[in-house]
């Protein structure tokens, strides 16, 4: 794993100290002690960096913001009607239609184009509620005005919100919803994060974005909301690369990102949430491509780190390794040596 892909905002909490906009995290995090200072920001990424891991800072817009609404009111759409629960994430959404909304991108994108060195930035894009838009008689109106429907309105921000950052040279990466709803609004360079299918991964490549899958990587399934559990097998034997790609082609598969969302996810359960899978994951994206067959040697490899993290101090989940060796306690598969392993 070498990318920390950090989803810094959403509806619930904005928590990002910005020096121009002070008043985001002090009006948009939890409270004022549950925000990340610009020191705190700059010793994660030098951390990370000292460690060979690049930062990918996420703002999710123009919906998944609520948060934001509290120090921005006039630049978004209320959608209180719909959404009366403060967190729900759908509650708020930028307002496309304003000019405002753009020079406040600028002045927020340009700070943190000088604040990082990392030069992706990913803004997000997914689940936008147009009909909280639809509702809005200002932005009906001016739909009518420009010959605009809903998801050609979604292009006209996407298109701006990526304009604005190649100005500060960035590269924006966003979810696959950009590229299915508003593909002319990205530029030849965007990267593209697939969420949902992976019949969209290979459509995006063969357009000839770079992209990412995500899919099949949700850690926090069967732990969260109640949804099919992500075994370890799951994530081992499929191939992330589409089939059928040219040599070429398969050059603008950047990889799969393994995810691990927040609403049932505090300290007490990260490290049992995301380990060990996320072992499994980084041996599948580094091994040969096509060799997915799960036999003991993995297993004795997948024992073996879960060991050294748990010697970390790290609370891993344990493995259920049943089909191939009658030990059930991981602690005494640490202390023996596990038949094939060479030191």
């Amino acid at each position: 794993m070498n990318v920390l892909h950090w989803h810094v905002s959403d509806a619930s909490s904005m928590p990002f100290h910005m020096q121009k906009y002070p008043k985001l995290a002090e009006k948009g995090g939890f409270t004022p002690e549950a925000t990340y200072s610009v020191v705190d920001v700059d010793e994660i990424t030098q951390y990370a960096k000292h460690r060979g891991i690049r930062v990918i800072l996420e703002f999710d817009m123009p919906g998944h913001n609520y948060a934001w609404s509290l120090a921005l009111p006039n630049l978004f759409v209320n959608c209180t009607d719909m959404h009366p629960i403060e967190t729900q994430s759908w509650k708020g959404s930028f307002n496309p239609t304003l000019e405002s909304v753009y020079e406040f991108l600028d002045g927020f994108i340009g700070e943190i184009a000088k604040r990082q060195t990392e030069k992706v930035l990913h803004l997000g894009g997914d689940e936008v509620q147009y009909k909280c838009w639809n509702e809005s008689e200002s932005i009906r109106s001016y739909m009518r005005k420009h010959n605009l429907n809903l998801t050609q309105l979604y292009g006209v921000f996407e298109e701006r919100a990526h304009k604005i950052a190649k100005k500060y040279n960035l590269t924006i990466q966003s979810w696959d919803e950009v590229y299915s709803t508003a593909k002319d609004a990205l530029p030849n360079d965007a990267i593209v994060q697939v969420w949902r299918s992976n019949l969209t991964l290979k459509s995006s490549i063969l357009d000839g974005f770079r992209s990412i899958l995500s899919k099949g990587y949700y850690l926090n399934l069967g732990f969260d909301m109640g949804k099919a559990q992500i075994q370890w097998t799951d994530i081992y034997s499929r191939d992330p690369m589409p089939s059928g790609l040219t040599k070429a082609q398969q050059q603008l598969m950047l990889g799969a990102e393994a995810c691990i969302w927040g609403e049932e996810v505090d300290e007490w359960n990260i490290d049992s949430r995301v380990w060990f899978r996320a072992n499994i994951l980084s041996e599948r994206l580094w091994s040969l491509q096509g060799d997915t067959k799960i036999g003991p040697d993995v297993l004795i490899r997948a024992i073996k780190q879960n060991c050294r993290l748990m010697r970390a101090g790290i609370h891993v989940n344990p493995i259920d390794d049943r089909n191939f060796f009658p030990r059930r306690n991981l602690w005494a598969q640490c202390e023996v040596d596990v038949p094939g392993y060479q030191h």
